[in-house]
């Protein structure tokens, strides 16, 4: 911002993009961004603008970057600084690779001087080490700060039926949370199940639609909702300090994901909760997870195959323009599971055969192609449009010179419209030439970066995906070794000696480090919680749920045993879900 010129952002998810620059704008800064879905007239805007508007910030994917238009349009920008988003993307070590971040070293070659700020929040010395190699950073300075969070206590808890141990967190933990689901159709069960048991919850994924999506997001950030359960697409550049705890209902496939995703809890520094709920299931599905995520090659042939026919491209082409694409409708064309075509366009990704971005919200777009003039005329011969064109034109400005965003359904209210007579009006006008029309859409779009090749003579780098699938496994294990309980060590010097972290001490308030202070004195503590228990139902009688809140600092196997032993020595009894003195 101190510097003369613009800063260059490359990110990779569009929803990102698209947040951060909201979040810019708010603040009267000029930013911009430039994705998969606008119309090529919007870029060349957008991009005159980043030349010649005293832009401070433009946000871009790594695939733009082999953009020919892009590329001759960045030699003219001023640009002060290059950062790179997500930067654990550029090496093959991170847990999310993008071959399409190998290009940026050669977006420096247009600015050699400018300098390059590369930024992650996982990164193992690995995957460090890469980072500088592949964006041929030169002699880079390195600011790391500490994992370690002293005020965020991260646990495991082993459940066959996870539901009830989830009610009972909520129950006891006040404030703002986040539950992560590995499925779309489990949000929904989850959030239903919260609700049936009183609490303020709802779901999120990618497949609600942009409003719907931005409601629910609004709400649990204001804190109308005090639960959101969503998928892994909810949290990035999510601004909310005061999240109280994170559940992840299903165990996640990497260390890496896990601590990201758990971090944020307790961002504004007061206590807070991490908890990981995992059973049988659970290592089940880990086990058997790097066959299912990585598909043989004759899986990806037909469906890179199946893609180029069902998006039409023809031998020799492919690469000019992205497509919309509709996972389900693809899938069941061909008769394949959702989750089998995903995994396999995951590894054509990784194979640098195509991008496919996250589902992009575009709003209704109008321009008008005529002069001013012209379409008056126009309206004299065809009055049916008149009214609609009318009220257009007074509301929204610029419509001869750029895309304008519209709202149909405002424009429908103000006119006594319905709604459908709207659309049918504007592509009308898209029909005759007088004005070019494009409605809301909301679809990812599939950038083919190699063209189809001649008698679909494809080959894949089958070195490359068996290092990747083998890379998977190996943090698949890490997963499984974490919950599986062989390292009974300080959750958080786990997770630190995996980033390459020497912790100085244990974090002193996960779970295990609770276990280990209260087993150095276990007959001390059995006895502490004897006393609490007998203490408290001295005074009243206490529902189940409220006598474990009560005891909620000591360990459930402790408190456990201790039940037992009172009911056995009858001091105490369960009456139905009530606790009570004999």
């Amino acid at each position: 911002m101190a510097r003369e010129g613009i800063c260059l952002v490359v990110s990779p998810l569009v929803a990102l993009m698209k947040d951060q620059v909201g979040r810019l704008r708010e603040k009267n800064i000029r930013a911009a961004y430039i994705v998969s879905g606008m119309l090529p007239r919007e870029i060349d805007h957008t991009l005159n603008n980043c030349i010649f508007g005293d832009y401070k910030f433009l946000y871009v994917s790594p695939e733009r970057l082999q953009n020919d238009m892009f590329l001759t349009r960045f030699k003219d920008m001023p640009v002060n600084c290059i950062a790179v988003d997500e930067a654990h993307c550029v090496s093959q070590w991170g847990y999310d690779f993008r071959p399409s971040y190998l290009q940026i070293p050669e977006l420096r070659e247009f600015h050699p001087n400018v300098p390059v700020l590369a930024l992650t929040a996982t990164a193992t010395p690995q995957v460090a080490h890469d980072i500088v190699d592949k964006l041929a950073l030169k002699a880079p300075a390195s600011f790391k700060a500490s994992l370690l969070r002293e005020n965020l206590s991260l646990s495991l808890r082993r459940e066959a039926d996870k539901i009830p141990k989830l009610i009972e967190i909520a129950d006891n933990i006040n404030g703002s949370g986040i539950v992560y689901t590995m499925s779309r159709r489990k949000t929904k069960a989850v959030a239903e199940a919260l609700i049936s048991q009183g609490h303020n919850a709802t779901y999120y994924h990618a497949g609600l639609g942009h409003k719907e999506r931005q409601l629910r997001q609004n709400q649990w950030t204001s804190g109308q909702k005090r639960i959101i359960v969503a998928t892994n697409a909810f949290g990035m550049g999510i601004d909310k300090s005061d999240v109280r705890f994170v559940v992840h209902f299903d165990v996640p496939e990497s260390l890496e994901a896990y601590y990201q995703e758990a971090g944020r809890a307790g961002r504004d520094g007061q206590n807070a909760f991490a908890i990981l709920l995992s059973n049988q299931k659970d290592e089940e599905r880990l086990q058997n997870s790097a066959e299912i995520s990585f598909p043989d090659k004759q899986v990806l042939r037909a469906v890179l195959i199946g893609l180029f026919n069902h998006l039409q491209v023809a031998f020799g082409e492919g690469t000019s323009r992205p497509y919309r694409f509709n996972l389900r409708a693809f899938s069941k064309f061909y008769d394949l599971e959702p989750i089998l075509a995903h995994n396999a366009i995951g590894s054509l990704k990784r194979d640098g055969w195509l991008e496919l971005s996250d589902a992009f919200y575009s709003p209704s777009k109008l321009l008008f192609k005529v002069k001013n003039k012209d379409l008056y005329k126009f309206l004299v011969k065809q009055p049916q449009y008149e009214e609609l064109t009318k009220y257009i034109l007074r509301n929204y400005g610029g419509l001869f010179e750029q895309y304008v965003t519209i709202d149909e359904a405002q424009i429908a209210r103000r006119l006594n419209f319905p709604p459908e007579k709207v659309v049918t009006q504007l592509e009308e006008l898209h029909r005759l030439q007088m004005a070019a029309y494009y409605g809301q859409n909301e679809l990812p779009t599939i950038s083919f970066l190699r063209e189809r090749p001649l008698g679909d003579r494809i080959v894949f780098d089958e070195e490359s995906l068996n290092f990747l699938r083998d890379r998977h496994q190996l943090r698949i294990d890490e997963v499984l070794q974490y919950i599986e309980g062989q390292r009974v060590d300080c959750r958080f010097s786990t997770i630190m000696n995996y980033f390459g972290e020497v912790p100085a001490q244990d974090c002193g308030v996960c779970d295990s480090c609770k276990r280990n202070a209260f087993n150095s004195d276990k007959e001390a503590t059995l006895l502490r919680i004897q006393q609490d228990i007998l203490s408290a139902l001295k005074v009243e009688s206490l529902a189940d749920q409220a006598l474990r809140k009560h005891l909620q600092k000591y360990p459930a196997e402790f408190i456990e045993e201790m039940m037992r032993y009172l009911i056995q020595e009858e001091k105490i009894r369960l009456d139905g879900l009530t606790w009570r003195l004999r």
